[in-house]
């Protein structure tokens, strides 16, 4: 087996050239050791990491595959040197925090325990950590899957923070005036319905890129003097920037990020959803900045507070990505 470097906790790339691998590694060297670990970590000389999930089951990966799942061991940590051949045991631990109680299963890889605490909606990572600690779980060796509903809830209870919205000249009520959908149809009197951002919480800026792709106008720096001065007399926590195809040139958007203080939670619409459609991309990005300190913060939190255990979270597709990713990401989590 030949390896290429393994780079980030999470994900390795990995160029292996299998010669009879199921045959003249896997049962001759590892079948007693598999047997007794259904989840575990094998480490090759160092450099290779794998999960083994049963003693029967080989996955072949190709050259280029990004795979989720892969956790390097510090040097320090290792528990065999020399023959370059370390099995260590891996516990997962599944997570969901609702709104009342936050659930526990951990698999050990042999058997289940489950366990159940009152949630903390204030800082739902507190109830995390107490369930932790009254399971008794080592944090060595631990691989957190985390499901949450504190996005979805900050959305439905609108608990978001103050956010403001930036985009081209002319285009402040796009996310008002949406798809021009109804509710009551046939309704001539419908009752109002506040909109998702506040008209004075909308700013434009005087730059454009054409559908092609091509400058038809650029930033200047009183464009930069006039934001500045806008978002410092607004004082929000917040900035979601969407501007005209600028998931075909997302120069702007960073240079207006760069203008922002770092105090402020930056969404940009080619970050979070680079696709065509004005009022999807904005409304994405909006939601991603208004809910993204929330969950941000809480998950930053929780990574500290269960180190050095691996800690990742469901997403609404089903996946999971890192914590950190996680937090910049809050719009992928409204579903999980």
């Amino acid at each position: 087996v030949e390896t290429d470097i393994p780079h980030g906790a999470g994900v390795a790339v990995v160029a292996m050239q299998v010669l009879d691998l199921y045959e003249g590694f896997l049962v001759h060297q590892m079948s007693r050791l598999v047997q007794r670990f259904i989840a575990a970590r094998i480490i090759m000389a160092g450099r290779l990491y794998v999960n083994c999930i049963a003693c029967r089951g080989v996955v072949v990966i190709q050259h280029g595959i990004r795979i989720p799942g892969f956790f390097p061991i510090p040097s320090g940590e290792r528990e065999q040197e020399g023959r370059g051949l370390v099995l260590r045991q891996i516990m997962w631990l599944g997570i969901d925090t609702g709104g009342t109680f936050t659930d526990f299963v951990l698999f050990d890889g042999r058997a289940l325990r489950v366990h159940k605490v009152l949630s903390t909606p204030h800082a739902p990572e507190e109830a995390i950590l107490q369930g932790v600690a009254e399971m008794g779980v080592s944090l060595g060796g631990l691989q957190v899957v985390h499901g949450s509903t504190v996005a979805t809830n900050a959305v439905l209870e609108r608990k978001g923070v103050r956010t403001v919205y930036i985009t081209n000249r002319g285009l402040g009520d796009v996310l008002t005036i949406g798809r021009q959908a109804r509710r009551e149809l046939y309704n001539l009197q419908p009752e109002p319905q506040p909109p998702p951002v506040p008209r004075e919480l909308c700013l434009e800026v005087d730059v454009r890129t054409g559908a092609d792709g091509s400058r038809v106008s650029a930033l200047t720096d009183a464009d930069r003097e006039i934001l500045l001065a806008q978002l410092a007399e607004l004082g929000p926590e917040s900035v979601a920037i969407n501007l005209l195809f600028s998931f075909l040139d997302d120069e702007d958007e960073r240079t207006i990020a760069s203008w922002l203080p770092n105090t402020l939670f930056v969404s940009r619409s080619s970050d979070v959803l680079p696709e065509y459609k004005e009022y999807e991309r904005g409304i994405a990005t909006w939601l991603n900045a208004w809910i993204g300190p929330l969950v941000d913060g809480y998950l930053r939190r929780l990574g500290e507070g269960l180190q050095p255990a691996s800690v990742t979270v469901m997403q609404s597709s089903g996946g999971t990505v890192s914590a950190a990713q996680a937090g910049r990401r809050a719009v992928r989590l409204l579903l999980s």
